[in-house]
């Protein structure tokens, strides 16, 4: 994927999966297989109210290294 440098000198994808219309346990698997097909960009704007099954989506993932939310 294509990334960006932002000002702190961190590479950013400049692609990311929302979770606006994921509801309920389907979000866990999105986040899941969006990282399994590259995405390390995640959105997780507090608007959608979903923090908590999100987090349990990321608690999956804690191995992968560089992940963005």
């Amino acid at each position: 994927m294509e990334n960006r440098t932002l000002s702190n000198s961190v590479a950013m994808p400049v692609l990311g999966d929302g979770m606006t219309q994921v509801q309920g346990p389907e979000v866990v698997q999105a986040i899941t297989d969006a990282v399994a097909a590259g995405y390390r960009s995640i959105d997780t704007a507090v608007i959608y109210d979903k923090e908590a099954v999100i987090g349990q989506g990321i608690a999956n993932l804690m191995s992968i290294d560089q992940i963005y939310f």
